[in-house]
């Protein structure tokens, strides 16, 4: 879904900023995401998408697994 609001933002229904930063020393917890908001006063530095329009975001997936393709180069070992 995050790719799908980059490229079509009109499925972003709510969003706010946030501080987020992303642990990359601790070996335990390298990845985490940790947020904070306005209560901390922590300048922000990232657009969250808190909510989206799922309905929206489902049409256009079925309709791109629906598209019919076919391949330009051969399939080999079919």
């Amino acid at each position: 879904m995050t790719l799908q609001c980059l490229v079509h933002p009109e499925l972003i229904l709510a969003e706010a900023p946030y501080r987020v930063d992303v642990e990359t020393t601790s070996a335990l917890t390298r990845g985490y995401s940790a947020m904070a908001w306005d209560k901390f006063e922590a300048t922000a530095n990232a657009r969250v998408i808190e909510r989206a329009d799922s309905a929206a975001f489902f049409a256009r997936l079925r309709a791109l697994l629906e598209t019919h393709t076919r391949p330009v180069l051969p399939i080999s070992g079919l």
